[in-house]
């Protein structure tokens, strides 16, 4: 069975996302239908491929601590 591959990309001209301080408030938006559309994306999908560094942010975060997306 053939599968989809979709990529989605977070990149920028320099190749860095995170600004000198490891800042990523940039791409952090306080809008419902931006949480909505991603959360419809994320659900849609079968795998993610992250970053070494996103995923020690990930994993430093309290596991009771609810994300934006949770309803």
């Amino acid at each position: 069975m053939m599968r989809k591959i979709i990529a989605f990309l977070q990149v920028s001209v320099d190749g860095f996302i995170e600004g000198p301080n490891k800042e990523v408030d940039w791409m952090m938006v306080d809008d419902e239908e931006e949480w909505r559309e991603l959360n419809e994306m994320l659900n849609s999908v079968d795998a993610l491929i992250l970053g070494v560094s996103r995923i020690r942010t990930i994993l430093a975060c309290p596991p009771d601590q609810p994300s934006r997306g949770d309803n």
